[in-house]
């Protein structure tokens, strides 16, 4: 499991699945890598993730972010690796890293011009 817009070393210094859980300021929560598809309007803002076990064998990568498909409901959630990897199989859609991309949730949502109150987060 390891395509070119998330490099395996990318998804080992990924800080861990809720390591922002609980923070005050998720305004100021950086943005690990942005994700997005071309030709497409979903983008992905993430901010942690870590290996799915199950038996010990590694089966998915799970991340958290900022997550907007273009629906008019931007939210705060989960991410699987395999359903981004998906996405790129069989489509003329692929999903790419912004390479370029240093910012926080809240430039993120500043960019849509989004507040807070627009943002829920998946249960």
């Amino acid at each position: 499991m390891n395509p070119g817009f998330l490099p395996k070393i990318m998804q080992e210094i990924m800080p861990r699945l809720y390591t922002y859980d609980g923070t005050a300021d998720m305004y100021s929560v950086p943005v690990f890598c942005k994700l997005f598809t071309e030709p497409g309007s979903g983008q992905w803002w993430i901010t942690e993730g870590e290996d799915i076990e199950i038996d010990g064998n590694v089966v998915d990568f799970h991340m958290f972010g900022l997550c907007d498909l273009s629906m008019g409901f931007p939210e705060l959630g989960y991410v699987s690796l395999d359903e981004l990897i998906s996405v790129n199989e069989g489509t003329v859609v692929n999903v790419i890293r912004d390479v370029n991309y240093i910012g926080s949730l809240g430039a993120a949502m500043d960019s849509m011009g989004i507040s807070w109150h627009h943002i829920k987060e998946e249960s």
